[in-house]
């Protein structure tokens, strides 16, 4: 029996010891390549870029584009006002004050309510997504500075883990309390976030969706299993992904506005043939 312990401690310890040599070859090899700190502020008259490389080679930035998809696929290409491509070497930065009006009145409304990005092409074809927090004053801060949290990026995905706590909830055993523990925090960090910007339409729509957790997980605890509760996560989870996923609410946005000019236009056309016909 002992000789059985012994071996059991030992195959532990092989594992924790490869466990931990794996983890510090990983980050020893993204401390060895270039790591690039974006901070992107949106103020009312001024556009903020703020590029650091704190990697120990260089890299280049060879496009910015503004808003869109992956790969900034449908925004707004502003790579020739920023001065790309250029390149920052280890410990350099670079920062961008550009008008806002660089931007589509379209593109502003939907970066000036936080739904937008900043995406950047690097070297050798690699792309890197930062958020666009939009700052409720007209220009950057004459003295001192104003950086982006370093969560920004995590937060978008609270929505999925709302998602998360629902289908937990909906669980048996100890999943219940921790999907509603998680529910209820959500709705916590969401209520006392202060928006950087009174018209943060995400910051208020995560919030509402975080709210909407609750009753749609006490729904799932009373409802039996079935048809009705499959639907209702589902189209939780519809919403969680369009509100996680970067780029989606603003070319949904752009799509429904295309659509209302669409059918304006036919309606002045079916005036305008009613009017001539009556005429």
């Amino acid at each position: 029996m002992a000789v059985d312990a012994w071996a059991r401690g030992l195959a532990v310890a092989s594992f924790a010891v490869a466990l931990a040599s794996l983890i510090w070859n990983v980050m020893a090899f993204r401390r060895g390549g270039s790591r690039l700190r974006v901070h992107a502020l949106l103020y009312d008259e001024v556009l903020l870029l703020w590029i650091f490389n704190a990697g120990r080679t260089s890299d280049t930035v060879e496009r910015l584009v503004v808003g869109g998809t992956r790969g900034g696929i449908g925004g707004a290409d502003i790579t020739d006002s920023a001065g790309a491509p250029f390149a920052l070497g280890p410990g350099e930065s670079r920062r961008l004050e550009l008008p806002a009006t660089i931007l589509p009145s379209q593109r502003l409304a939907a970066a000036a309510s936080g739904w937008d990005s900043l995406w950047l092409l690097l070297g050798s074809m690699r792309q890197r997504r930062a958020e666009l927090l939009p700052v409720g004053q007209a220009r950057p801060p004459t003295v001192g500075w104003r950086l982006a949290p370093r969560t920004a990026a995590a937060k978008r995905y609270l929505p999925l883990a709302a998602v998360l706590a629902v289908l937990a909830v909906s669980g048996n055993g100890a999943a219940v309390a921790i999907g509603w523990t998680v529910l209820l925090a959500l709705a916590a960090v969401r209520a006392y976030a202060a928006p950087m910007r009174r018209g943060f339409g995400r910051l208020r729509a995560e919030r509402r969706f975080c709210y909407l957790g609750l009753p749609v997980a006490l729904v799932a605890t009373l409802m039996p299993e079935g048809s009705p509760l499959v639907y209702l996560v589902l189209a939780y989870l519809a919403g969680a992904v369009v509100l996680a996923w970067p780029g989606a609410v603003s070319r949904l946005l752009e799509h429904v506005a295309a659509v209302r000019l669409q059918l304006r236009a036919r309606s002045s056309r079916v005036s305008t043939a009613d009017s001539e016909s009556l005429s």
